[in-house]
């Protein structure tokens, strides 16, 4: 069985394009010896007219490491005649392939990205500034916007396209979509879905989105002043003048804190999930 792509990645810093290795002597329809005897990387040279880094990396996994499956290659044939033959499915797909080629880099910032930390500035395509919120929010919403435009294609004739296509959409099903959709729990360690964690109210958890201020936070600190204040024997109502004083700092201690402990302790854990190959065996992509 071949490896996805996204595992042929989990040792490179960033995504490449030729991350597959042709198998060893002996085995496979090309093994090494016949890979360089065929100068197979001369051959995807030629024929390589992928827009997409992940459709790159395919096509060369399918040269390094063919089908051996005649009905497998049978099916990809038909599909391949249907997509020349029927112009508006083609159109649709093509559209899928412009999206993924303009937002895949949000997926592999996320996946693969380096914190650099609050106040860095980014130099190379592989670092995050901030505390990676909308690193998150642009990585989560690739797999939105191309779900819900495979989920608009005309349902194809060929096997080939119409299991690829189901598969996708399946992924909408998956416990990984619900953690994306949010909102996400951290209890005890472990991290929830919506669905997992259900209607329970203990033990109380952690909830994570992807924001740097927290409404219902922020409302409880005021809250608690304010109750503070109410039950107080003096009266400790602050002035204006007294309120910028004292949230200035607080806010300057606020940011730090919770944008580090939503990246060290809810993105990079959510992040490290995600990456892992075998959660991605039905997003055909990966």
């Amino acid at each position: 069985m071949q490896e996805t792509i996204l595992k042929s990645w989990q040792e490179e810093p960033w995504p490449t394009i030729k991350s597959t290795k042709p198998l060893p002597m002996g085995e496979g329809v090309i093994d090494e010896t016949a890979f360089n005897t065929l100068e197979i990387d001369k051959v995807f040279d030629s024929v390589n007219y992928a827009s997409t880094t992940t459709g790159q990396a395919l096509l060369y996994r399918s040269l390094c490491q063919p089908l051996s499956s005649i009905k497998e290659l049978k099916a990809k044939q038909e599909a391949v005649k249907e997509l020349e033959k029927n112009q508006a499915l083609r159109e649709q797909i093509e559209a899928i392939v412009e999206t993924v080629e303009a937002n895949e880099k949000n997926v592999h910032l996320l996946f693969f990205g380096e914190f650099l930390g609050a106040f860095s500035q980014t130099r190379a395509k592989n670092e995050i500034d901030g505390y990676g919120y909308r690193q998150y929010r642009n990585g989560v919403q690739f797999f939105h916007d191309t779900l819900s435009q495979v989920e608009g294609v005309d349902t194809p004739k060929s096997k080939y396209l119409n299991e690829l296509l189901n598969k996708i959409k399946s992924f909408k099903n998956s416990r990984y979509y619900s953690l994306m959709e949010g909102p996400v729990y951290f209890v005890e360690g472990n991290i929830k879905s919506k669905e997992e964690r259900g209607g329970s109210l203990f033990p109380i958890p952690v909830i994570f989105k992807p924001q740097l201020l927290k409404p219902v936070l922020l409302s409880s600190i005021i809250g608690l002043i304010w109750l503070i204040s109410m039950f107080s024997p003096v009266d400790i109502t602050p002035s204006l003048p007294a309120v910028s004083i004292f949230l200035g700092p607080l806010m300057l201690l606020y940011f730090p804190v919770i944008g580090g402990y939503d990246r060290d302790n809810c993105i990079i854990p959510l992040r490290n999930l995600y990456k892992k190959p075998m959660k991605w065996a039905n997003f055909s992509m990966f």
